[in-house]
């Protein structure tokens, strides 16, 4: 989102805003901001326009506290007198499970995106979804607004684990057009109960290879006990996320110890 600000000394000056959305606490996500950034100046460099600051803006819905550092040098270890010789920078955290909700009441379409966001892994959007329902009626008056409800909708009917599709119904059909849009929803649980079925066994197999990669990795570098990569083993089939499970093995990669992967992986699950 690149925006035009004014500056104290009345100035005018652009600025890049980087938006990226994060589930789980992600301790590599600044390495993952950095590519963005560098591909966007890139961008920039090739149109032969002069580069504009970005900032990154990490927006964080999922269960656990998020602990991992923000800014980028503590990924790259460095003492302290080095840090002026490599790239450094910090991300701004924008943590919804500590923001009150009446703070994500700006506009309607943005206050029903955030809201949904904040608890579609929480038990509270039962509660929380005739408000949400209320935004999306407000939002349904602008001219894009069924395209953007429906967008909504189909996110909450994809990942909304604590609400049922009965529930779901009585918010839709209270919406204007709420029968039409009503056909996209339960298109939308069809297509999640098909895609469920079909992809549970290649997700499994995938995350069962993963695992297996990421003991045979550390079993070469290190030589650990049999013992200790069992437990391991057992460890990391208790991770869903298939992203968690790459970025260990990434962290595999460049620890220096047996111990500090098991402090990386205590800080991921």
């Amino acid at each position: 989102l690149l925006c035009r600000t004014r500056l104290r000394n009345g100035d005018e000056a652009y600025v890049y805003f980087l938006f990226e959305h994060k589930s789980y606490p992600d301790p590599w996500v600044g390495w993952q901001v950095l590519r963005y950034m560098v591909r966007i100046w890139e961008g920039m460099w090739r149109e032969e326009r002069r580069l504009v600051p970005i900032v990154p803006v990490v927006v964080y819905h999922g269960e656990r506290v998020w602990q991992a550092p923000t800014d980028f040098g503590t990924l790259l270890g460095v003492p302290e007198g080095m840090r002026p010789h490599v790239p450094d920078f910090a991300y701004l955290l924008y943590d919804l499970n500590i923001v009150e909700d009446a703070a994500l009441q700006v506009d309607a379409m943005l206050a029903a995106g955030l809201l949904l966001m904040k608890y579609i892994r929480r038990p509270e959007l039962r509660e929380r979804l005739d408000a949400i329902g209320r935004l999306m009626r407000e939002v349904m008056e602008a001219e894009t607004g069924v395209e953007a409800v429906v967008a909504l909708l189909r996110y909450l009917a994809e990942a909304g684990r604590y609400v049922g599709e009965e529930e779901v119904e009585r918010v839709v059909k209270a919406l204007p057009r709420g029968g039409e849009i009503m056909a996209t929803v339960a298109q939308k649980w069809m297509e999640k109960g098909i895609e469920q079925g079909r992809q549970q066994g290649l997700q499994q197999g995938l995350r069962e290879g993963m695992i297996k990669a990421l003991v045979a990795l550390l079993r070469a570098r290190f030589a650990p006990d049999e013992a200790w990569l069992e437990a391991l083993a057992a460890q990391l089939r208790t991770v869903e996320n298939l992203e968690q499970l790459e970025a260990l093995h990434v962290t595999a990669a460049q620890v220096q110890s047996l111990d500090e992967f098991q402090q990386a992986l205590e800080g991921s699950i």
